[in-house]
Formats: structure tokens, sequence, C-alpha cells
């Protein structure tokens, strides 16, 4: 029960202070999408070009057979991760695996040109595969027998922002700033917990996660009996030797480039809001200190990603039993319902006890800063609706950040009353305020 309710504590202060990561819609493909043949092109209902039949598309190939989580019963096994590496759920999963096979070899059976390059299987999240292929294909691969549905992958950019650098000294009070010293000071610190950071990838070497933690759930060996138990949809992994870094960081993997090098210079995002969640050295401290980091890196090292990819860490999410899945990114202005098959993925996640954590993204809110200088929106077009998706699917916790606008200034400490003077700041206060210390 305890542990439960830390994970529910962890969950709630995970305040998330992020760039802004923007995505562009992509249409799926399914009879119910409102989308018109005509000639060589495909137009949604307002007659824009979506794509050209000879256009190449990251297409995911979902079959039609139950995936793991689907069939997963919660009264015969401790967790979904416990069932995934059971000898019930690999042999599931291997059935599934051959089935995928035969439809990919029916598909080039019938001349349909596919290309598998950095391509995924899934079998937890859903029973699909993840192809590359022109769009002028997707009708005919939708006809192929064991298929379900064809769906075009979202594809999501990283917004580049210009960030102020702060000195250590600037963040050092950020625990106290986001209220994560009471949590520590009733228990909940993150210990036994992991956490995964599905984002740009992190610095494993960042000095903000050389601390030591208290009671890993993982440690090397653990690790790596549990990898030899499954089969990851990352790629090449079979044991914790190529992606174990530290007691911290256990799991580093790149599922962008297929590779377990899960960093790229520039791309820092991944690492900032690692550091938040868990960064545990010296003063700069994150909320759940004491729990473990998985890192997956989802974008490429130009800063984007396919929805392919994300499905592909949230899948290893759960194989790993991660308790939290933290994803800082989504679309503004998102939408309050998702697709058949979006909804069936996070509503089943969450379900099986791993918190989804999402970014409500930084496009504060309709009005800020217009022309009337009252920060509202216009009264014919009073919608305050730019929070992101999918955090805003029902599924997930939505989570905000807040801007750092704490400063220091010269105090007296009289009688545990402090008594501040007055500085020239928007967040001043006047002299002689006493605040308690």
């Amino acid at each position: 029960m305890r542990k439960l309710l830390t994970k529910i504590c962890i969950a709630l202060i995970l305040t998330i202070s992020i760039f802004s990561i923007f995505t562009f819609e992509i249409y799926r493909y399914t009879d119910s999408v409102v989308l018109a043949r005509q000639s060589e092109t495909y137009l949604d209902a307002t007659n824009n070009i979506k794509y050209r039949d000879n256009d190449v598309v990251e297409t995911i190939v979902v079959l039609e057979d139950d995936s793991l989580i689907t069939r997963y019963d919660e009264t015969k096994y401790e967790s979904i991760s416990d069932y995934i590496s059971s000898s019930r759920g690999k042999k599931i999963s291997d059935e599934l695996l051959e089935k995928q096979n035969e439809v990919i070899n029916n598909i080039k059976a019938n001349n349909i040109e596919i290309d598998l390059s950095n391509s995924y299987n899934y079998t937890v999240v859903m029973n699909a595969v993840s192809v590359k292929t022109k769009v002028k294909n997707l009708d005919k691969i939708a006809e192929i027998d064991g298929v379900k549905d064809v769906i075009v992958s979202n594809y999501y950019e990283a917004f580049e922002v210009e960030s102020e650098n702060k000195e250590l000294e600037d963040i050092s009070y950020t625990d106290v700033f986001m209220d994560s010293d009471k949590a520590w000071d009733l228990g909940y610190t993150g210990e036994g917990m992991v956490i995964a950071v599905i984002d740009t990838g992190t610095d494993v070497n960042h000095e903000a996660f050389m601390g030591d933690i208290e009671n890993p759930k993982y440690t090397k060996e653990e690790l790596n009996e549990l990898i030899g138990n499954l089969e990851l949809s990352a790629k090449g992994v079979t044991s914790a030797d190529v992606v174990y870094h530290s007691e911290k960081i256990p799991y580093a993997f790149d599922y962008a480039g297929n590779d377990s090098y899960a960093y790229s210079a520039g791309l820092d995002h991944g690492t900032h809001v690692a550091g938040i969640v868990g960064a545990n050295s010296g003063k700069i401290r994150g909320v759940a200190v004491d729990a473990q980091i998985i890192v997956m890196k989802v974008f490429d090292d130009m800063g984007s990603a396919f929805e392919t990819y994300i499905l592909a860490g949230v899948e290893d999410s759960l194989k790993l039993g991660v308790d939290v899945a933290n994803m800082s990114l989504g679309s503004p202005c998102g939408n309050s319902y998702a697709t058949e098959q979006a909804a069936k993925v996070y509503s089943q996640v969450r379900d099986k006890g791993v918190n989804l954590v999402v970014a409500a993204g930084n496009d504060s809110y309709l009005g800020i800063n217009n022309m009337a200088q009252n920060h509202l929106p216009m009264a014919k077009a009073p919608d305050y609706g730019v929070v992101a998706s999918p955090s805003t699917y029902e599924y997930a916790l939505s989570v905000a950040s807040l801007d750092n606008n704490m400063y220091t200034t010269i105090c007296l400490n009289f009688e545990n009353k402090v008594y501040v003077e007055y500085a020239q700041t928007s967040n001043s206060f006047p002299i002689g305020t006493i605040l308690d210390g």
C-alpha cells in the first residue's frame, strides 16, 4: 500500500519545467477518418493536401489478435512486467511475433514495397509492427489477411527556444520551490521506484546524477537477469552490459537511432527533465532523489520523433517494470479525445499500474500579453484550451510548469522572524515585511 501511495505522490509532484515540443497531426488511415481520395492525392475535409501517393510515411500495421496487456490477468501475476517475463507471457509474445512475420511476408509476396529499417514489433501495448511505405500502398496493406488497422505515425519536432543559463545557486532551492522537501519529510523520496524519461535523451555523465541512492529497485545483476528473460524492443540489448551506466541510471537506449548512446549534444531537454525528476547530487536535487531513472531517447539527433519510437519506449517501460513513465512532449491546443488505438494504449498502461505523466505544454493561456494588457481572451473567443495532448487525454496525468521567480536579498533574522528589505523587483516585499522563519 505504501508503494502505491509513493507512486501516486511522486507522480503528483513531478512539476516539469519544459521546453516546448510541438507536433503536427498526421491523418489516421481508417474507414472512419474524413479523407477523400482524388487522383494521386488524399484530401482532408477542407481540401488541404495531406499526402501524395508516392510520399513515404512511417506506418503502424495493427494485427487482429489481442496484445499482452489486453490478456493480462491481475489475479495471477503481481505486475504486468511479471506477466510479460513469465513462460505464459513469452509463449504468447512468440506467437504474436510469428503472426507478425507472416503478415510482413504476405505484404512482400503481394509485391507491396516496404522498408523495415528501424522497424519495431509491438506485442505488449498493441499487436503491431511498424514499417515505412508509400501512401499508395496503405489500401493494399489494409487488405492483407490478419491486418486490423493501418495507422500513419504522428511526427513530433522539438521546438528550439533560448534558455537562460542559471548559476548553481539559482537552482539549489528548487526543491523547496516545488515543495518536494515536504514530500521527503513524509518519506516519499522515490525509494525503490523506477521512472522512465521518454524524451530527447540524457547526459548520463552529468554531475546531477552522481549521488548515491537508497534501496534501488534494480542492481546491475538483477537488471541483467530481467533483460535475459525479455525480448526488448531495444534491438541488440540482451544483457545489462550495453545499457547500464550507474545505480542512478541503470538503463539508457536510443530508440530513434537503435543504439545504446542515448544522448545528443545540443538536445539537453531530456537531461533537464531527468534532473527535475530525480537529480540527487550535491545542491542539484530533483523530486524523486532516490528513484532510478530509465532513459529512453525517442528523438533523433535532429530533434524529430515518430510515434513509433515513442511506442517502443512505452512498450519497454512496461517490460522493465517502471512505476512512472514521464513524457515531456505534446501538441498544443490538444484534444480531449484520442484515436481508438491511442486511447486503448494509454488507458491500459494506466490501468495496469503505470502512472503516465505528460507535459501540459508551455503555451500559457489564450489572451496573455494581449494589446489591452488585461491578459484575457476576447469575449467572442473565450477558449482557454491551449493544454497539449496527449496530456489532455483522460488516461494521462497532465502536469504544468511554474516559472522560477525566487530571488535573494539581504534580510535580518530576529527571534525566529525574518525581516526582508525592500527590493526593486516585480515580486518584491515592502520594507519591514515579516516572514515566518
